[in-house]
């Protein structure tokens, strides 16, 4: 094993073989079921609507009966209650009665319980849940993968009058979710969808049950293939031919996956013939970094509905055949870097339903006709291309989109500096499924337009108004789009490199807006217009539902509102934003916006990072109110930034519930404020590269400035070069659990009283040269897991294990059995 000394090992497991395989010495905890009026109170929430009992007292008597059967094992009693919630007494009844009733109540039942609720499933989702003994425990699943998967292999009915089979599929994972066979790891938030999923380990050993060797996850290294497999998967390599002819002559498979990226396959490289082997495949996974494709692969795998050949470096380009996949509907080349062409008669596959290819940072243009893949929901990328750029079958027109009206998800639109304005034209209006864009003119030169050029081609990327995330990026327009006001279920908008613009459309009004980045608009002067004071005074709260707002390098804005006309003498940035507030607003990161001098108010923030020249606005809101709403912020960070101890002395006694506070590279910081008392909650303090900052420059005999950081838990010191021994206020914290002091070259010791340290953990001392042993108090830091010492030639001469003048004064910790103590 490769733990250190007074490691622990602990082992979980339903098999009595595996403890009595175990050391006799070893302590065993059989765990038991929940109780019985616990399990009843799980029941009740799974079977009953709004988890409230019948007043049917028979019906709780056959619910409590069922209960027992399930042994006290959580998720037995959430897939049963799942299994009869809304259904009749008399299903429960017979339920009980006829397939309960020659079951064990033990617990090595529990199987059999499981395998009734599978056994109620509809035929379908029994096709549907037996596919996932394709992948091992703790899997993480992919939901529109899993969709995609069901889908070719033919498992998902199609409805009448609906061709949506994704639609259906996602009910299917709703539905086994809903019925505690599957169990949700991601959600996206916004959206309010499931991302992907995770399979509990006792469902898992169903799935192989029910599936008996139809699927199966081989290992290549063990044993041999077993005859009947349809389904294979594989996630260990196999460097022998002989074993993977072995398995694709014995059986007709349906499906091959690779579930790991590997970095070599030789022996697909070697032998192409291979291939043909997979002529009765439907999915197919090859995940190799290497894997070149065979050009004969579309006339030999005329039934393949799923193709993943993603993450590969080595393809350029695709063989043509690969159009004769007439059935294929799902095709995966995200992140192949070096694909430079897709297939110019990509329009061959007319039954193509996802086509994934982002992160192919090489391809040059997309081919003609793509218009004919009336199918198409999925088309992650589209790269626009000069018209008359000579590739043979053409240059695809971003026209194409228009008739591509089924698309959703997300959609990256690229090089639009080539894209040329057509009046009247939209390519993005009518997909109401798309719900993220990115519109991508990239860094190069780009051609000038007209205002009149900018305000049509702004119409021809206009998007549906159900868009729910925006990027818009390197855009070299004067003008912004004006249709960004109108966008209400617009979520998260980032606008970057966009250095011409001066203004923004207005966004005051945008409902449902919560993340908001602008970064890079050199010229932009404000993001708000206002024609007078009275406006600002009577207007809606900013962004009503805005949580987060990042700032970065808009090195020419002012203020939130202003004007576009020159302001009266008499007026000024401040007033604007002093009446307005973000309401929800809860992170904000400002940086490098040396002339931003107002903001609104922000009552309810709870991180706050200033970086660079960024503080104005804050010296100004501190200069004209003697009450500063940051009553609930709980992080926050100057770094590259001119505070000063002045500033630390009004703003620190405002911040009660601060329980992050971070210096980085303030070079005009000189002393801590005396405002440090009012951080009573302050649990991690990091001040690092702060050149003038004497840390112990208000420290006195009392420690009045550190004593009153009762809860204290982290401090850093790293690159203060005016620190030389450790305040003596520190002492009296006795929270401390890390202590980290790096680089500070003029150091000269370590005090004794480190020792008071009675709940220290970590002590990190690097590359602090000066220090020359160390004090015998740190003999009685007895909590003391991980001690660290580098780059002190001297101290760590003295700590060697053993030998070192130093090591009895920490031999008996329980640091010293870490190998980290000295070496690094």
């Amino acid at each position: 094993m490769g733990g250190s000394r007074g490691s622990k090992i602990l082992i979980t497991t339903r098999s009595s073989l595996v403890v009595e395989a175990t050391d006799a010495k070893s302590i065993k905890f059989n765990l038991r079921g929940l109780s019985a009026e616990k399990s009843w109170d799980l029941f009740k929430k799974m079977a009953f609507k709004d988890g409230e009992t019948s007043s049917d007292s028979v019906l709780e008597e056959i619910g409590r009966d069922i209960v027992k059967k399930c042994a006290g094992v959580p998720l037995a009693i959430k897939t049963i209650g799942s299994l009869l919630y809304t259904t009749k007494k008399n299903e429960w009844l017979n339920f009980k009665e006829y397939e309960l009733s020659n079951i064990d109540d033990s617990g090595e039942g529990i199987m059999e319980v499981l395998k009734l609720s599978y056994d109620h499933l509809p035929s379908h989702l029994k096709h549907c849940f037996a596919y996932f003994a394709l992948f091992p425990k703790d899997y993480v699943f992919d939901k529109q993968t899993i969709i995609q998967l069901w889908m070719a292999q033919g498992f998902i009915e199609s409805r009448e009058g609906s061709n949506d089979l994704e639609e259906i599929g996602d009910s299917y994972v709703w539905n086994l979710q809903c019925r505690s066979f599957l169990e949700v790891e991601v959600i996206d938030d916004d959206a309010d969808e499931v991302n992907t999923f995770k399979m509990h380990d006792l469902m898992h050993d169903l799935a192989l049950k029910v599936t008996g060797d139809e699927c199966k996850l081989i290992d290549f290294n063990e044993g041999s293939i077993i005859r009947g497999i349809r389904h294979a998967s594989f996630a260990s390599q196999s460097s022998s031919l002989q074993k993977v002819t072995s398995l694709l002559e014995v059986t007709n498979l349906r499906t091959f996956l690779s579930l790991k990226k590997w970095s070599t396959s030789n022996f697909l490289n070697e032998h192409h013939e291979i291939i043909s082997k997979f002529r009765h495949c439907r999915a197919l996974g090859l995940r190799y970094e290497d894997f070149q494709i065979p050009p004969s692969l579309g006339s030999q795998l005329k039934h393949l509905r799923f193709l993943d050949i993603s993450g590969n470096p080595s393809i350029q380009n695709l063989p043509d055949s690969i159009t004769d996949l007439v059935n294929l509907q799902t095709l995966k080349l995200s992140d192949c870097k070096n694909l430079t062409t897709l297939p110019r008669d990509l329009k061959k596959l007319v039954n193509l339903r996802h086509l994934l290819i982002d992160w192919c940072h090489s391809l040059s243009h997309m081919p003609c006709g793509l218009n004919h893949l009336s199918n198409l929901q999925t088309l992650n990328l589209y790269v626009v291309q000069k018209m008359d750029h000579k590739v043979p079958g053409g240059v695809g027109s971003l026209d194409e989109l228009s008739a591509l009206n089924r698309l959703g998800g997300s959609i990256v639109l690229q090089n639009l500096k080539f894209l040329q304005p057509v009046p009247n034209k939209g390519h993005l209006q009518e997909k109401e499924r798309l719900h993220c864009l990115k519109l991508d003119w990239r860094m190069e030169q780009q051609d000038c337009k007209s205002d009149s050029d900018e305000l049509i081609l702004w119409e021809n990327l206009r998007p549906h108004l159900n868009l729910t995330s925006l990027t818009i990026y390197s855009c070299k327009n004067r003008s912004s789009p004006s249709w960004l006001s109108s966008m209400v279920n617009l979520i998260e908008l980032d606008v970057n490199i966009c250095t011409e613009w001066k203004y923004l459309p207005s966004l005051r009004e945008l409902p449902s807006l919560r993340r908001l980045t602008l970064s890079n608009l050199y010229a932009l002067e404000f993001v708000e217009e206002i024609s007078d004071l009275e406006q600002s005074d009577t207007s809606p709260p900013c962004l009503p539902s805005l949580e987060k707002l990042n700032l970065y390098f808009c090195r020419n804005l002012k203020g939130w509102w202003g004007r576009s006309q020159p302001m009266e003498p008499d007026q000024d940035h401040q007033q604007y934003n002093s009446y307005s507030s973000f309401p929800k607003l809860l992170s904000m990161k400002i940086w490098d916006c040396p002339d931003l001098n107002s903001m609104p108010l922000f009552p309810h923030i709870e991180s706050l990072e200033i970086f660079a020249h960024s503080i104005k606005w804050l010296q100004q809101r501190m200069a004209v109110s003697t009450f500063i709403p940051l009553y609930k912020l709980e992080r926050l960070q100057f770094e590259v930034s001119p505070v000063e101890h002045s500033m630390l002395e009004t703003l620190l006694p405002f911040l009660r519930n601060l329980k992050t506070l971070v210096f980085d590279y303030c070079p005009e910081l000189r002393s801590l404020s005396c405002g440090m008392q009012s951080l009573s909650l302050l649990q991690s303090l990091n001040i690092r590269r702060c050149e003038e900052l004497d840390v112990s420059s208000h420290d006195d005999e009392h420690g009045t400035q550190w004593r009153s950081l009762a809860k204290l838990r982290y401090l850093t010191f790293y690159r203060l070069p005016k620190l030389v021994v450790l305040p003596q206020g520190i002492q009296h914290i006795t929270t401390l659990e890390s202590l980290n002091v790096s680089q500070c070259e003029n150091l000269m010791s370590l005090p004794e009283w480190i020792g008071n340290f009675s709940t220290l953990q970590n002590l990190d001392v690097s590359d602090c040269s000066k220090l020359t042993c160390l004090p015998d108090g740190i003999s009685r830091l007895t909590s003391l897991k991980t001690l660290r010492i580098a780059e002190c030639p001297v101290l760590q001469e003295r700590c060697q294990r053993e030998c070192g003048a130093d090591w009895e004064k920490i031999a008996h910790l329980p640091c010293s059995r870490e190998e980290t103590i000295v070496q690094w």
